[in-house]
Formats: C-alpha cells, sequence, structure tokens
C-alpha cells in the first residue's frame, strides 16, 4: 500500500509541476467515482470469502446462498493523467464481527483438543492434577473481520487494441487466514467485437504470503459485457467472465478453471441491482486443508471427492453421541472411520449465489 501511495504522489507532483510551468494554463479535472452496496458474500476468484467463514462460525452447513451480509466501499480515482485510475475497495461485515465458541470443547487454549475427560477423572478419583480455572470453554478468532482491496492501473489504447498494466493488493484481515499478497496485472481489450467489449487479464503474485503457499500463482480471466440503454436512467449489463488458476497453491499444484460467473446488473439512476452466479466446474481445486480448515471427528483425506466436512455435524451434544456410538462399537477400525464420514461430510458447494444491492455515484 505504501508503494501505491508512494507512487500516486509523484505522479500527481510532477504533473502538478508541468501545469505550473506551461504558458497556457489548462484545467485538469479531477473525477472520482463511488459506488457502496449491501451484499450476502464475496465471491473472489471462485472463493466465497465470507459465506463459508459464517457458516463455520456458526455451525451450519455450506450453502449457495450466504447470508453473511456485509457493506462495500468501492472508490476509483481517475488521476490527472488520462488512462491512470486508482481503486480502493473496503469491505465491512455489519454483523457476526465478533468470536464466538464453534467447537464447543473444554480446552486450554481457542481451537485445542477436547479436554472434558480430566473433569470426569477428577470427579471419579476426587483429585484436581489441573487448574481448573484453565480449562474451559473459549471463543474461537472467527469473527467477520473487513477485506480490502487496492489497485492501480494505467490504460492506454493502440491500433491493435487497449492494454492495462498495473498492480493489485488485497488485504484480509480474517483468522486463521489473515493476510496480505500482492500482484502484477498486465490486460488486452483486442478491437474487434466491441459490441461484447472482450477483456483477458493476466495476475502475477509476487508477494510470498502464508510461508510461501501461493509462491509464482497466475490467474487469467477472461470477460464479456455490453451496456444496454447507455447513458439512459434505466441501465442493463449483461457480464460473462471465467479465470483459470495455475496453480491452486504451492502444494497440491493443480491447475484448472476456477469459475464461470454470470453478472447482470440493472441501474435505475444512480441506484443498482446486481444479480451474480458462479459455478464451480474444477471442485479439486478447492478440496484440500487450506481452502476448508480440519474441523470435525476427523480430517477430509480423500482430495478428489469433492467433498468436506459439514460444520453442522462437528459439535454438540447430539453430534457427540452420534460419534460417540460409531466409535465405541465393535466393528473394524476403517467400518468406524467410513461412518464417520458419511456422516460428517457434505459435497463442496458448486454454485454460489450473490445479491447487490447499492447505488453508484460520479463526482
Amino acid at each position: 500500500m505504501r508503494i501505491i501511495i508512494t507512487t500516486l504522489f509523484l505522479i500527481t507532483f510532477v504533473l502538478q509541476g508541468q501545469t505550473g510551468n506551461s504558458d497556457k494554463p489548462t484545467e485538469t479535472k479531477h473525477d472520482f467515482t463511488i459506488t457502496q452496496y449491501y451484499a450476502n458474500d464475496i465471491n473472489f476468484r471462485g472463493l466465497s470469502i465470507y459465506g463459508e467463514k459464517l457458516s463455520r462460525r456458526n455451525q451450519e452447513s455450506y450453502k449457495s446462498f450466504a447470508e453473511s451480509w456485509f457493506l462495500s466501499t468501492n472508490v476509483i480515482f481517475h488521476l490527472p493523467l488520462p488512462g491512470l485510475k486508482f481503486l480502493l475497495t473496503s469491505n465491512n461485515p455489519l454483523e457476526n464481527r465478533s468470536n464466538k465458541d464453534a467447537d464447543l470443547r473444554f480446552q486450554t487454549t481457542p481451537g485445542g483438543d477436547e479436554q472434558v475427560s480430566k473433569f470426569n477423572r477428577a470427579i471419579q478419583s476426587g483429585v484436581f492434577d489441573f487448574d481448573p480455572n484453565a480449562l474451559k470453554p473459549r471463543r474461537e478468532q472467527n469473527g467477520m473481520r473487513d477485506v480490502f482491496f487496492g489497485q492501480l492501473y494505467y490504460d492506454w489504447e493502440t491500433k491493435g487494441g487497449g492494454f492495462r498494466t498495473g498492480m493489485f493488493f488485497l488485504n484480509n484481515q480474517n483468522y486463521p487466514s489473515k493476510f496480505t499478497f500482492g500482484e502484477w496485472v498486465i490486460g488486452y481489450r483486442p478491437s474487434v467485437l466491441k459490441f461484447l467489449n472482450p477483456e483477458i487479464t493476466a495476475y502475477y503474485r509476487f508477494s510470498s504470503e502464508a510461508n510461501g503457499l501461493n509462491n509464482g500463482n497466475i490467474h487469467t480471466r477472461a470477460i464479456i459485457k455490453h451496456e444496454f440503454f447507455k447513458d439512459e436512467f434505466f441501465r442493463v449489463i449483461p457480464i460473462l467472465e471465467a479465470g483459470y488458476q495455475t496453480p491452486n497453491n504451492s502444494i497440491d499444484k493443480r491447475n484448472g478453471i476456477s469459475d464461470i460467473t454470470a453478472r447482470l446488473q440493472f441501474f435505475f439512476g444512480h441506484f443498482l441491482i446486481g444479480l451474480n452466479g458462479t459455478h464451480r466446474p474444477n471442485l479439486y481445486l478447492y478440496d484440500n486443508d487450506r481452502n476448508y480448515p480440519k474441523i470435525g471427528g476427523h480430517n477430509d483425506i480423500n482430495p478428489n471427492d469433492g467433498k468436506t466436512v459439514d460444520p453442522s455435524k462437528t459439535a454438540g451434544i447430539a453430534n457427540r453421541l452420534v460419534l460417540d456410538t460409531i466409535h465405541q462399537s465393535n466393528t473394524h477400525e476403517a467400518a468406524k472411520q467410513y461412518a464417520t464420514r458419511n456422516y460428517q461430510e457434505q459435497h463442496i458447494v458448486k454454485n454460489i449465489f450473490i445479491l447487490h444491492i447499492g447505488y453508484s455515484a460520479k463526482f
């Protein structure tokens, strides 16, 4: 972020100096566009940023339409140099921000192992060989936190089409995946099929967050769109885009189409309503412990079945009763594991739906 701010300051300083030394003073127009909307989730290249985290926090099954409502504020600064834009996005959850005890365990640290057996042993023997004040239910770091985007782009036109270069930054304040990453960006808009406004953009990861988990990742997105009734009070913009990830991370090293997303935006003057649908054709990109943390009575050991642990089947008296019954049964260990997985797992959500309601204004 410091790099972006410093770059903007230097560019603005140089341009102002050139304007001041000109014999013919010109009027520089500084425009910016503000868009704010209320939405139920963020789809970031096929990933559910808030929805699936909220399911784990509230011990609910993963679902296509999440209810992790947040306010997104987007500001586009049209800088003095034509074609140069600075974009800031702040995504701020409006509820569920507090931490919550999601595993319902007696533990010494948040997210620790279940140690209620120590209480049972102490009650039976009458001897406390541990600190009862330290062993208690604890809240995990699962409150909904802010997510920020920063983008600096320069667009220019040539006879062969339009080009874009710049940088993209993301700052995620959510535990346990709190991180910041940066990417170089290069895009191209061909001079053909202008009715569909085709674009292709590549994002090259240059940061080394999460112990190098995503080192060297490349994400490529293709998009087509068209604005109907342009400059009218009522406008409609259908958008179709798709992404290709290579690789998904440095451990699994899987490549494939990350998502196919269709968006339909309706504008009524400054007000907007957006309908988004995301299809994830290659679930093997997400079937790992990096996207779905280890929870429940067992680990998801099959990275090819398109399944993960259902958060609603991991904690509580009823779930504990079922799992204990399975584990205490007189059957083969493999049968116990199969029964546990069959009880606790659900299919990874393949389709994600998002609703936007807000406004957009230019100043």
